[in-house]
């Protein structure tokens, strides 16, 4: 097995939030938000590891510096379900500012998140976290009126109407409906 050791550390953390890369040596910050935080630190990580994906500011500090200078903090995080992606956009704006991540740190004032958000509707949003292949019948069962919409939702929009999943999620809908199709 061939596992590769990292120099730089990310907090385990699979949740929808925002987070912040921090260079401890000038104290510049990169604040960023996604629907899995560890994920998103983790693609980070490795552009800095490799010297590719970074804005021109954060290649230049790496390069005068080392990569034992940059550290990933997480801000503030959120349960599935829990905010919007607007909201979302909005708490990364705040701790942009909060930071000075604009003028004095590595985020790019033309790419405001307010403004670039990546859902089109103003919809409540959940970490995006490997799904087990195949949830059963009890796992569906146990889900909120919420969970269970939003996850009937996604099955659909991805096109898995045959799949066992979602025939267990319409099923669930119709009973918590009362509606005699089970």
């Amino acid at each position: 097995m061939n596992i590769k050791l990292h120099e730089l550390i990310v907090p385990e953390v699979k949740k929808v939030g925002v987070y912040a890369i921090r260079n401890k040596r000038t104290n510049k910050y990169y604040i960023g938000s996604s629907t899995n935080i560890e994920a998103r630190m983790k693609s980070h990580r490795s552009n800095l590891e490799r010297k590719r994906g970074l804005n021109k500011k954060m290649l230049s500090d790496l390069e005068s510096g080392n990569i034992l200078d940059f550290e990933f903090v997480v801000l503030e995080t959120f349960e599935d379900f829990e905010i919007t992606d607007i909201e979302l956009r909005k708490c990364e704006e705040y701790y942009i500012e909060k930071y000075n991540a604009y003028e004095n740190g590595y985020n790019n004032p033309s790419h405001s998140p307010t403004t670039n958000g990546y859902f089109a509707e103003n919809e409540l949003i959940f970490c995006r976290k490997p799904q087990p292949k195949k949830l059963n019948r009890i796992d569906i069962q146990a889900m909120t009126n919420r969970q269970l919409l939003n996850f009937y939702k996604r099955l659909s929009s991805y096109g898995h109407v045959k799949t066992d999943n979602f025939l267990f999620a319409e099923n669930e809908l119709l009973k918590r409906l009362d509606i005699r199709k089970y």
